[in-house]
């Protein structure tokens, strides 16, 4: 079955282009475009589709209230933001509002349809290649927040940013799959994250190392996760 896709961007030529990359590709059906805030509301409401791309430069009202709004019309709403030059800080309202996915404006198609795919099923999906600075220049800076967390909650977040679900995890540091939760939920506290999108962009906007010693992915590089925390 196709994934129905509402495509929510101001500029028409980048609507059209994304329209056209999903029909190309097969697999998906375009049920609406939209260039505005209310519009996207009354779409969304009206056709309920599976994924919202949603732009972070929409006009009308903040990426973060858009989403926030798609939520509380149904709680379990796929978004995919499409950021641009935002900062950190916006990104990051944007995200812990209850979007899944996060794709910058200088990823491939493929990303595009991996990103689109990982968040339909529930996952979590962030690409990122140049994190802008953080507004406003008080907010702590992601690596210093991560020097608030334990060693094992590094491991913890090490293997989130690697796309591992909290099974998958305690597999693999021999732990509880609750004493992992306990462990994610305390480091979700201390980084201000309210899910695994918004810890897999502090984990790439600090250069988090993989759980192996060896540099995981650069912030250039897609960061997925197929599984919130199961």
């Amino acid at each position: 079955m196709a994934i129905r896709i509402l495509i929510a961007e101001g500029h028409r030529m980048m609507r059209d282009g994304l329209a056209s990359i999903l029909r190309q590709a097969g697999g998906f059906d375009v049920v609406a475009e939209t260039s505005e805030a209310e519009e996207t509301l009354q779409a969304f409401q009206g056709c309920l589709p599976d994924v919202v791309l949603l732009s972070m430069g929409l006009k009308g009202v903040s990426a973060a209230d858009i989403v926030r709004l798609l939520v509380q019309r149904k709680a379990d709403a796929r978004i995919l933001l499409l950021a641009a030059d935002e900062p950190r800080h916006k990104l990051n309202e944007a995200l812990s509002a209850g979007a899944l996915g996060l794709l910058s404006q200088a990823a491939t198609e493929n990303d595009l349809l991996e990103a689109i795919g990982v968040v339909a099923r529930g996952g979590s999906y962030v690409y990122t290649p140049h994190l802008p600075p953080s507004q406003p220049p008080a907010a702590p800076s992601p690596k210093a927040s991560i020097e608030q967390l334990s060693p094992r909650e590094r491991e913890v977040l090490r293997l989130i940013a690697d796309g591992k679900s909290s099974k998958e995890i305690a597999n693999l540091l021999s732990l509880e799959v609750e004493t992992v939760r306990s462990y994610r939920k305390t480091m979700m506290k201390k980084l201000g994250a309210s899910n695994a999108a918004t810890v897999t962009l502090a984990a790439v906007a600090a250069g988090v190392m993989g759980a192996s010693g060896e540099s995981s992915p650069a912030a250039g590089q897609p960061r997925a996760t197929e599984r919130n925390d199961s």
